[in-house]
């Protein structure tokens, strides 16, 4: 019986840009036409937010490149976030700010993020340079201060 192969961790860092707007104004209704002359309702990324997701592809991509890793498949991973509001009066709160950021790196760090555990571990303020700072790690890290 061969033994088995051993599994590599896979540890990126990443720090984007803070995105435009959290999840409830990432986004916008739009009328569409069907095939059939029918019109219908549906929801599309401002182009604000679509331009926000492209670029952070773009430094997903080459930051994955950088350390020459694989994207994750099919297993569990953890994501680490430390959220930099501009200010205290930021609109945004810590839950909606995770979606964007999320979709962006799929396919690119990540085959699907329903396979994702993200956590925010703390958040504070920095009016130059409103950012999310991500640690992802497979297998997940653990908070064993936490669960026994």
């Amino acid at each position: 019986m061969s033994p088995k192969p051993e599994k590599k961790s896979f540890r990126l860092s990443l720090t984007l840009p803070l995105p435009p707007a959290g999840v409830n104004h990432a986004y916008m209704n739009v009328v569409r036409r069907a095939a059939n002359g029918k019109r219908y309702s549906a929801r599309a990324l401002t182009p604000e937010s679509m331009f926000w997701k492209e670029n952070a592809a773009e430094a997903a991509a080459s930051a994955m490149l950088r350390a020459g890793l694989q994207p994750i498949h099919r297993e569990k991973f953890s994501i680490d976030m430390k959220v930099w509001f501009r200010d205290k009066r930021s609109q945004v709160d810590c839950d909606g700010i995770q979606k964007l950021p999320l979709d962006c790196m799929k396919k690119i760090v990540y085959s699907d993020d329903k396979f994702a555990l993200p956590r925010i571990l703390d958040y504070g303020f920095d009016g130059k340079e409103p950012r999310i700072e991500m640690f992802i790690s497979c297998p997940p890290t653990e908070l064993m201060e936490l669960w026994p």
